[in-house]
């Protein structure tokens, strides 16, 4: 489907203008950006589910008047209604709750119980309905030029591989949480002391409507197995009429004092390998000699995932300026822990990478690009199997094989 632009905006133009720099934001700087970029024409969507206080109360802290789009679906647990009252009053929101123009009554008298059929056609005509007509009227009638979601890359497959910066509609589409982890989204609502789901107390991972979501059991893959029966990872409400920015890479951050990342390999006795990325754990060591509970919950995820690409681990100790960690902070500009300084084998430069799981993704992508074979057009010039022993000559890959046989056979 093709993307209509609003007035006075070319949207892919202003996407991919905008993208490289929002790109290397972090989540507080989107928000921010949004607001400074459109001011007066932003909105955020939300359906109040397990995880949806944390962005809440993140981009209402930025810009606590934004618009808070709530899709009623019509069929939402008891237990979210009752959580989007306590939420409302807690974060004092602008909300603004939108509803399918086909009352439930109508549609189930009209099309049946959609949810009841268990086929793509259906999940998909009452997604349609029932959440993304909402959106489209509520994104013109609040004329919003960017919506702020609340999407991640570790939810499905194909959040896995969003950007943070989109089109859908006629409005940009914001992800200012995307690279975040599901530990990470549950620390900062505990550090902000933030309400929690009824329904996450027995055993819901996810919530939507209450004919399509169950607790998790021992037998899911993921949270989103809990959804949909297993028709489908998404609802459609962020997949219908969608654009993706093409990624950029990461700037290489340099440090403003000279050779820092020469002499951090030095300091460490690390050669910079050429067969695989130098990575180097900064984390942060506080005044009673524990590592911050963040580094604590990222270490355990490298243990657990086996993780054995870290070279080098530095501390960012609590009240010492000089310590390599702190220096390496202030050099990146990172303002969080733990953070990783990576480079790649080739490269004299060192680029500093906040999130765990975008750090994966880099070795992962590194490796598949080394194990994939060189791509060859010359024939073998020689290509054959005598007595057992195969025999190629030339920069090639060897056909199918030529049994020779051996004289007297």
């Amino acid at each position: 489907m093709r993307t209509r632009m609003a007035p006075g905006m070319d949207l892919e133009k202003d996407m991919n203008s905008f993208a490289p720099t929002v790109q290397n934001m972090s989540a507080s700087q989107r928000v921010h950006w949004a607001m400074q970029t459109f001011p007066g024409h932003i909105a955020m969507s939300t359906s109040f589910g397990i995880h949806s206080s944390c962005l809440l109360h993140l981009a209402t802290q930025v810009c606590p008047d934004v618009p808070i789009i709530w899709i009623d679906t019509g069929y939402l647990p008891a237990e979210t209604y009752r959580y989007a009252e306590e939420l409302h009053d807690r974060l004092d929101l602008n909300l603004f709750v939108s509803t399918s123009a086909i009352t439930p009554a109508r549609m189930e008298a009209t099309y049946g119980k959609l949810w009841e059929d268990k086929s793509e056609e259906s999940h998909k005509l009452y997604g349609l309905m029932r959440k993304n007509e909402p959106l489209k009227r509520s994104l013109k009638d609040l004329a919003v030029k960017c919506l702020i979601v609340g999407l991640r890359s570790d939810q499905s497959k194909h959040r896995a591989d969003l950007q943070p910066l989109g089109i859908q509609y006629d409005a940009l589409k914001l992800l200012p949480i995307l690279e975040w982890s599901k530990k990470e989204v549950e620390n900062y609502m505990d550090d902000n002391n933030l309400p929690r789901h009824p329904l996450e107390a027995e055993g819901y991972v996810s919530v939507g409507d209450y004919h399509s979501s169950r607790p998790l059991t021992a037998s899911d893959s993921s949270d989103r197995s809990t959804r949909f029966s297993g028709v489908s990872e998404e609802c459609g409400l962020h997949t219908d009429d969608i654009k993706v920015a093409v990624p950029s890479p990461p700037p290489v951050l340099k440090s403003p004092t000279s050779d820092l990342g020469g002499k951090l390999l030095d300091a460490y006795n690390l050669s910079g390998s050429n067969s695989h990325p130098t990575i180097v754990m900064v984390k942060k060591r506080m005044k009673d000699g524990n590592d911050c509970r963040r580094c604590k919950q990222v270490q355990e995820l490298i243990e657990r995932d086996n993780f054995n690409h870290v070279d080098e681990t530095v501390f960012a100790v609590e009240g010492e300026e000089k310590s390599v960690g702190v220096q390496l902070s202030k050099s990146f500009g990172m303002r969080t822990a733990p953070f990783f300084v990576v480079r790649m084998p080739g490269s004299d430069e060192f680029t500093a990478v906040e999130s765990y799981l975008k750090l994966k993704k880099m070795v992962k992508d590194f490796d598949a690009v080394e194990k994939k074979e060189p791509e060859t057009n010359e024939e073998c010039a020689i290509d054959f199997t005598y007595e057992g022993v195969h025999y190629t000559e030339g920069d090639c890959k060897p056909k199918a094989t030529l049994s020779v046989c051996a004289p007297g056979f």
